[in-house]
C-alpha cells in the first residue's frame, strides 16, 4: 500500500472534497464520527470498503482475488485471517462464501439425482465452509458482522441462529433478497425506508 497517495473523496455532508486518509471534510461532520479501522473479509468488489472510507473510517477490503472497485491501495489480496493479524481491525465485516451453507442448496445433496460422488464432495465443501465461518466468528474482533443468505440446519447447528433478518427493500432499494445477519457487539440495523410498508399504507 503506498501510504504517500492522496485518496480525495466527496464529502455526502458539505459537497467538499477531502482525503479520505486523514478522515476530515470541511464541515467537520466527518470529524465528528469515531474513526475506525475496519476489515471487510471476502470482498472483492469494494463497495462495503468505499462506504466505509466515505464515512472517513480507515477501511480495507480483503479477498484471495484481485479487487474490481478500483482502489487497489485499499486491498488486501490475502487470507482474511492473515489480514486480521496484520491490521487489527476493530470491527470485521465477512461475506463468507454461501454456495454449500445456504438453505437453497439443500436440493443438490440428492443422492438418487446427483449420485454418491457428487453428493460427497459437496458435504465435504459443506465441513470446510462451515469451518470457514466459524473461524470468522471466533475472530479476535471487538466487532463483527457477518452475512449471508438463508442457511441451511447444518450451519445453525453449529453458528447458531443470526441476530437479524434484513431486506434491501427495507433501506429503499427494489429489492428482494432475504439477507441474515450474525452480529457481536453491533447493534441490529434500524430502517425507517421500508418500501413494502410505505406501499401498503
Amino acid at each position: 500500500m503506498d501510504n504517500n497517495h492522496e485518496i480525495w473523496l466527496t464529502c455526502p455532508h458539505c459537497g467538499c472534497e477531502y482525503d479520505a486518509r486523514l478522515g476530515v471534510c470541511g464541515c467537520g461532520i466527518i470529524r465528528k464520527t469515531k474513526r475506525m479501522k475496519v476489515l471487510i473479509a471476502c470482498e472483492e468488489s469494494q463497495e462495503v470498503c468505499k462506504a466505509f472510507r466515505l464515512k472517513g473510517h480507515e477501511a480495507f477490503s480483503c479477498d484471495i482475488q484481485p479487487c474490481s472497485g478500483g482502489h487497489p491501495e485499499w486491498h488486501l489480496l490475502m487470507d482474511c485471517f492473515e489480514a486480521i493479524e496484520l491490521i487489527k481491525p476493530e470491527l470485521l465485516i465477512g461475506h463468507p462464501p454461501c454456495t454449500f451453507i445456504s438453505n437453497v442448496n439443500a436440493q443438490h445433496y440428492n443422492i438418487l439425482r446427483f449420485g454418491i460422488e457428487k453428493v460427497e464432495k459437496r458435504i465435504e465443501n459443506r465441513r470446510k465452509a462451515i469451518d470457514f465461518f466459524k473461524r470468522l466468528q471466533a475472530s479476535d474482533v471487538n466487532k463483527i458482522c457477518l452475512e449471508n443468505p438463508k442457511p441451511s440446519r447444518y450451519l445453525l447447528n453449529e453458528c447458531g441462529k443470526y441476530t437479524q433478518i434484513i431486506q434491501p427493500y427495507y433501506f429503499g432499494d427494489n429489492d428482494v433478497k432475504t439477507t441474515c445477519l450474525w452480529l457481536k457487539n453491533l447493534p441490529k440495523l434500524l430502517y425507517n425506508n421500508d418500501l413494502f410498508f410505505n406501499g401498503t399504507i
